[in-house]
């Protein structure tokens, strides 16, 4: 009877523990969600929060080819190639940046994954936390309505971006580039 008694209240305890830490996480998230969805900011001041002062003077006053990806996507990975052709087509634009953020991997693996594939991307790449990059993306896309909703999960896409100096966004598109891609992005391109 006192082994049922002990257990009832062991697992009554273990209850109110795992409430109180519930409690704890909806605040924590809450307040991070709360300052995720401020949109009413511009996507740099948002991003500049997030990524090093370096970084940060490199974006600024530039127009921004910016792609999100991952490891694990296959379109990212297939449209490797794609973005290394647009980058080396403008690395001597001095207007033009070209970053990059890779969800799942840290910046000191991902040349080591790319390396792996025998894949090219001379992006710079930057080491933004998750939250502060879903923020900031939510705020250029609000910013652009025309875009299309905004998905909670932003960051976990793969995504491309030609942002103008006045984070007006030029291109957009989820999903892996391919080729056939190339053309309409070098038309934008050319009148930078």
């Amino acid at each position: 009877m006192i082994y049922y008694i002990i257990s009832f209240a062991l697992i009554i305890a273990l209850l109110i523990y795992f409430k109180v830490i519930d409690i704890r996480i909806s605040f924590s998230k809450s307040k991070d969600r709360f300052l995720v969805n401020v949109v009413d900011d511009s996507f740099l001041s948002t991003l500049k929060a997030f990524i090093s002062a370096e970084d940060y003077e490199y974006i600024i006053g530039k127009v921004i080819f910016f792609t999100t990806w991952n490891s694990h996507c296959k379109g990212s990975i297939e449209g490797i190639p794609a973005l290394h052709q647009i980058q080396m087509k403008y690395h001597d634009n001095d207007k033009v940046v070209f970053i990059a953020y890779c969800s799942d991997l840290t910046p000191i693996a991902i040349p080591l994954f790319l390396e792996a594939r025998k894949l090219n991307m001379n992006y710079r790449f930057l080491t933004t936390a998750g939250e502060g990059l879903r923020s900031s993306l939510r705020t250029l896309l609000s910013r652009n309505p025309d875009l299309g909703p905004i998905d909670p999960t932003i960051d976990s896409f793969n995504m491309s971006f030609i942002i103008d100096v006045d984070e007006k966004v030029l291109y957009y598109k989820i999903g892996g580039l391919l080729k056939k891609d190339l053309p309409f992005i070098f038309s934008i391109l050319d009148e930078i």
